[in-house]
């Protein structure tokens, strides 16, 4: 007979030897203060998306750990598809290979999550050696929160390390129709999401997850990249016919504009072109700052 599991940890892994290890180590000690807490208990399922690397897993844990080979390399996404299909929680916790928990306060968004399909908390933002918040207090959380910002602005969860999910709540359109292109299939997820108007939301103000930047790469390449994962986005939600047309079109032109902004390329007359999108950003930055003051 199994057990009952209350959390699936589910890990793309690409060559990932050298984090792997610290990400258990990391779920194990969060799971132990979970179980103190709440008697809830966890998984680890590490999908292997370069099967051609062995997962060299030496990290003492108590938890059960499956290894999902995939057959070829699928990306995140699909990566992510198959270890939802295979977890046996209730709710998903999707992690990259690099990422962190924060054991502490982990255990409140497990008890937030309770009867929610989406549960968002809060995340520590680490740019070299400087820490900030994702978001500065619960108010700018309300405010960024919801489908209209996501299509007006840009995707503003920094990654769906700070969510609990729950897994009967993934949309079929999202594990059925899996991007190519690595960036934005949780950008994705969130625009089908917010269109369920039965979705039960819950915000968490609290540090639950440790969002990290080294910035190592090219900052072009990465900003192509993600403006080819967006666009991608854009097409699956095209042709999906229960996705607004009106929402597609604004959520594509709000990329658009952003990619042109990030890179320079935006010419005197896009600036009326895009007015609305200068509209927008204005509003959302004035809000922002203003929030940001009402703590």
């Amino acid at each position: 007979m199994e057990h009952k599991i209350d959390i699936s940890v589910v890990v793309p892994f690409y060559k990932g030897n050298a984090y792997i290890n610290e990400l258990v180590e990391n779920v194990t000690r969060t799971a132990l203060t979970l179980s103190h807490q709440w008697g809830a208990s966890m998984e680890i399922l590490i999908v292997n998306d370069s099967p051609w690397v062995p997962v060299e897993l030496t990290a003492q844990t108590h938890l059960p750990v499956r290894i999902l080979p995939n057959e070829k390399n699928l990306g995140i996404h699909g990566s992510r598809i198959h270890g939802i299909r295979e977890a046996r929680g209730e709710y998903i916790q999707l992690l990259d290979q690099d990422d962190l928990l924060i054991p502490e306060t982990y255990p409140d968004q497990f008890r937030l999550a309770q009867g929610q399909d989406l549960t968002v908390g809060n995340a520590e933002y680490y740019f070299g050696k400087s820490k900030r918040l994702i978001y500065p207090n619960e108010k700018v959380m309300k405010y960024y929160i919801c489908g209209r910002r996501f299509r007006e602005i840009r995707d503003l969860i920094a990654s769906p390390g700070h969510c609990l999910i729950r897994r009967e709540a993934f949309p079929a359109y999202w594990l059925e129709n899996p991007m190519t292109v690595n960036g934005a299939d949780d950008y994705y997820l969130w625009m089908l999401m917010f269109e369920n108007p039965g979705l039960r939301l819950k915000l968490n103000p609290k540090p639950v997850y440790i969002h990290r930047n080294n910035a190592e790469g090219n900052l072009s390449f990465d900003l192509q990249r993600m403006h080819a994962s967006n666009l991608e986005m854009c097409d699956l939600l095209a042709k999906n016919p229960l996705y607004p047309k009106k929402h597609e079109v604004v959520l594509h032109r709000s990329i658009v504009f952003k990619y042109l902004y990030d890179t320079k390329q935006l010419k005197p007359l896009d600036w009326l072109k895009y007015a609305d999108k200068v509209l927008d950003n204005g509003v959302y930055k004035i809000y922002t700052k203003v929030l940001t003051l009402l703590k």
